[in-house]
């Protein structure tokens, strides 16, 4: 949805709401530093209402407005081909701006809408999003169907493959797809759920991706567990306008949530991937492989101990390792305030 068609819907919507509005705000900080040499640092404020209306058929909906920053420094730029022909300096900042919304008609339906930019001055991607999901069977199975696209605005450049063919990373990239997938509430304490996904690009062969997910809290322990493990292909015929190649691979991630004390959550998440690219480019097999560990803590402040809002203080940290030598260590924090 453009915004200029969101913010009149938003203005039209709230003649008929409630009075009662829920509002947050959360600031973020947070940066990266790989054994590469890579450094980033990033940021961003968010701003979000979520309105109940008495009036049928919508019985609620949701406005995100998020901006975002993040600078990248690289201290050797020679194997960067993007870097050491844009940003010589090997420094580059990049600013987004994202808009979401989503509409629940009669508690069972709802329509999400989105889009955003994103731009260092040299590269420029903007992306469109729109979606619809529904409750079945007495609200125990929920099926979605989503639709996006993606435009890539970015400087030309080339690179030489095995047998000296010039090979065009195109100034233009255009890709879109769609997904559906389904969530089933098996049980009070039981979730789990399937997904396909399709996206067609311009400078690569298609991707097809296939994940399966599970849920399940356990009472005694105040606890959750998650499992994830997705399948993604991205096979066909590799020609002269791309370099990325054609790739399969696969990834699994298990995450335990745990409540800690009064208002406090913690969470400690593990995840690997692996990839299997053929290139054009350079006649190569490469096997790119990573371990990722994750650890994250949350704390709510009820209203008037530390401000007249209620408030929620996050802190988050992960380290990744490679088969390729290269490990990162990735932080943020975060402060959200509730009106």
């Amino acid at each position: 949805m453009k915004p200029s068609i969101a913010l009149c819907a938003l203005s039209l919507l709230g003649a008929t709401a409630q009075l009662g509005l829920a509002h947050e705000i959360n600031q973020r900080v947070g940066g990266y530093k790989a054994s590469d040499g890579q450094v980033r640092s990033n940021g961003g404020l968010s701003a979000t209402i979520n309105r109940t209306y008495s009036s049928a058929p919508i019985s609620s909906a949701s406005y995100t407005l998020d901006g975002a920053y993040e600078t990248i420094t690289v201290e050797d730029i020679s194997e960067d081909k993007y870097m050491s022909e844009s940003f010589p300096e090997g420094f580059r900042s990049q600013r987004s701006v994202n808009l979401s919304t989503s509409h629940t008609f009669d508690k069972l339906t709802d329509f999400r809408f989105g889009g955003g930019v994103t731009s260092d001055l040299r590269t420029k991607s903007r992306n469109w999003s729109s979606g619809i999901g529904h409750w079945w069977f007495h609200e125990t199975i929920q099926t979605n169907i989503d639709f996006s696209r993606t435009v890539v605005d970015r400087p030309y450049s080339y690179i030489l493959d095995y047998d000296a063919e010039t090979i065009d990373l195109p100034a233009h990239v255009n890709s879109g797809g769609g997904s559906l997938s389904f969530k089933h509430l098996a049980t009070p304490t039981t979730m789990w759920g399937g997904a396909y996904a399709r996206v067609e690009s311009s400078d690569r062969p298609r991707l097809d991706s296939y994940s399966l997910m599970i849920r399940q809290y356990i009472p005694v322990l105040t606890a959750s567990v998650q499992g994830n493990a997705a399948r993604l292909l991205n096979t066909g015929p590799v020609g002269l306008e791309t370099a990325t190649g054609s790739l399969a691979g696969v990834q699994f991630e298990f995450a335990v949530m745990k409540s800690l004390w009064d208002g406090a959550s913690g969470r400690a998440g593990y995840r690997y991937a692996r990839e299997d690219e053929f290139t054009r480019a350079y006649g190569d097999h490469l096997v790119q492989g990573s371990d990722s560990y994750s650890l994250g803590i949350s704390q709510d402040i009820k209203k008037g101990v530390l401000a007249d809002r209620a408030l929620t203080v996050s802190a988050n940290g992960t380290r990744y390792i490679t088969n390729i030598g290269v490990a990162a260590t990735l932080g943020e924090a975060g402060l959200s305030v509730k009106f």
